[in-house]
């Protein structure tokens, strides 16, 4: 059986919509973008996969709640390898990519996204059914 901490689940929530707006990336003389601005389809993605989770969350199907979240935190680790490679094969030129990607730095907005989908991870907790019997 299958049981779910709500707080821990909102708290995975808000901060992960709190990453939608927080930097992710640091360009010189542009400022800081966040996850839309960098890559407007891992943005949709991800926060597709966030809604799924709330949505399972809500009508309280924990099973589908767990394998969304454990799918979210892979396409974390895919995310941030995308945005690497990104910025450092960006030209196809050994000696502007190299410069680009001294230039450009992650940002807190990926720390704050982790988090969230760490809450999430351990929100939901298995549990054994002890049957008594009279």
């Amino acid at each position: 059986m299958l049981v779910i901490s709500k707080f821990r689940a909102y708290v995975g929530i808000l901060l992960c919509l709190i990453a939608s707006i927080s930097p992710m990336l640091k360009v010189p003389f542009k400022g800081s973008w966040n996850l839309y601005q960098l890559d407007s389809r891992l943005f949709f993605i991800t926060y597709g996969m966030i809604a799924v989770c709330l949505f399972f969350f809500v009508i309280r199907r924990l099973a589908g709640f767990r394998l969304m979240v454990i799918v979210l935190f892979v396409w974390y680790f895919l995310c941030i390898g995308a945005v690497y490679f990104k910025v450092n094969n960006y030209f196809n030129f050994k000696l502007a990519d190299k410069l680009l990607a001294k230039t450009l730095h992650f940002q807190w907005g990926w720390v704050v996204l982790f988090l969230g989908i760490v809450f999430l991870l351990f929100s939901v907790k298995s549990t054994k059914v002890v049957k008594e019997i009279n």
